[in-house]
């Protein structure tokens, strides 16, 4: 997504009370709204479960400038969803083999072109999807930073 197709505003805003699906480093729970301002900015998120630090609470804030919602203690990326997401079968592909690589602490190997062949896809369109995947909190923002390098 360029910058001028980065939202500035949150594509819905939340109301406290309202229950929705929260992702966060490719872990999906149910939530509900605590609190919201009038905006939809920024959020605080009720849940039972143990996230990446957060217990039972997270309060986020919308990032304008990358179009999406941040944890504020984290500054992870968090994924929003009225409903709970459904990964494509590329998706689920992508994030299995990240999930495996991170679990033997080898994500060095997003640099290879090898981990596009291993899930069956183009090299472009397995870029494209880590960098969605990201947007929507289903991965951790290393994936990010790594992809950065890449490119570089």
């Amino acid at each position: 997504m360029s910058a001028a197709e980065t939202p500035r505003e949150p594509p819905r805003v939340w109301k406290t009370g309202e229950t929705l699906y929260l992702t966060l480093a490719g872990r999906t729970v149910e939530a509900r709204v605590s609190l919201a301002s009038k905006n939809g900015v920024s959020l605080m998120l009720g849940f039972a479960a143990i996230l990446e630090g957060h217990v039972g609470a997270m309060p986020v804030l919308w990032d304008d400038g990358l179009g999406l919602y941040r944890s504020l203690m984290t500054g992870m990326p968090v994924g929003l969803d009225a409903e709970r997401p459904v990964l494509t079968d590329v998706e689920q592909s992508v994030v299995t083999e990240l999930r495996r690589l991170a679990d033997e602490q080898k994500l060095e190997l997003l640099l290879c072109a090898e981990v596009a062949s291993v899930v069956g896809i183009d090299e472009a369109i397995f870029c494209r999807t880590l960098e969605g995947l990201v947007r929507r909190g289903l991965l951790p923002p290393v994936v990010r930073t790594v992809l950065q390098e890449r490119r570089s």
